[in-house]
């Protein structure tokens, strides 16, 4: 139901790709919101040699921090982003008075299952990781959607698809950087995106260790607020 009349909040933006993408498609205003800096000012930067400076800008921000705007958006979007955000709580309530009666919220995240408890796969996973994550269970997702006042339409597994997205995504990368390679003249650079290439190939492999052994369930939650109606 995305319209051109609409606007859309996109949390945990990274480059900018999927707010370019649903503005094209769809034509509705995108404000893309990426806690890293500098995937920040790269992402606005492709927003604006795309011609989507206004339509689809990426700017930093702290999701720990952040006071969203009032009743502003008709939909909000965030993609395996909140896992990295301690206070939870916090950040779902902003979400929810950022949104516009009747508006829509679509939220995919890494969720901790029973089976990753402790689990040496999970440990494994925030080694690997830039800044540490604070997972959340099924069970602590569905008090905190209740305590923000939102109204859940669908809780989604998708373990299976994710599986499917990493084999493809990790084979297009590869290609990628290996064309980059070949075309790349100078020894660093060349080194640089073989480190690069290797980094990623730890980081995807013990994801997907620990999403194919339950450990780690990635999940999809959508709904929406519902508007108030008026008493007379």
């Amino acid at each position: 139901g995305l319209t051109s009349e609409m606007s859309m909040l996109d949390l945990g933006a990274g480059l900018g790709g999927p707010a370019r993408a649903i503005t094209e498609a769809y034509g509705i205003w995108v404000t893309g919101f990426e806690a890293e800096a500098e995937i920040a000012k790269i992402g606005n930067e492709l927003s604006a040699i795309a011609g989507l400076s206004k339509k689809a800008p990426v700017s930093v921000f702290d999701p720990e921090t952040a006071e969203l705007p009032k009743r502003k958006f008709d939909a909000i979007f965030s993609k395996e982003a909140l896992c990295t955000v301690e206070n939870k709580t916090r950040f779902l309530l902003q979400i929810y008075d950022s949104l516009k009666p009747n508006g829509q919220f679509f939220i995919t995240d890494y969720l901790v299952t029973d089976k990753g408890i402790d689990s040496p796969l999970v440990v494994a996973w925030n080694a690997e990781e830039e800044k540490p994550n604070h997972f959340w269970m099924k069970q602590h997702y569905a008090a905190g959607l209740k305590e923000a006042h939102f109204e859940v339409r669908v809780t989604e597994d998708l373990t299976a698809r994710y599986l499917g997205f990493i084999t493809g995504g990790f084979q297009g990368l590869r290609k990628n950087i290996e064309a980059l390679i070949g075309a790349e003249e100078d020894a660093k650079k060349q080194a640089d995106l073989r480190r690069a290439l290797a980094h990623e190939s730890k980081r995807w492999a013990v994801r997907t260790e620990a999403i194919q052994a339950g450990h780690i369930a990635p999940t999809r939650f959508s709904g929406m607020v519902i508007a108030k109606t008026k008493i007379r």
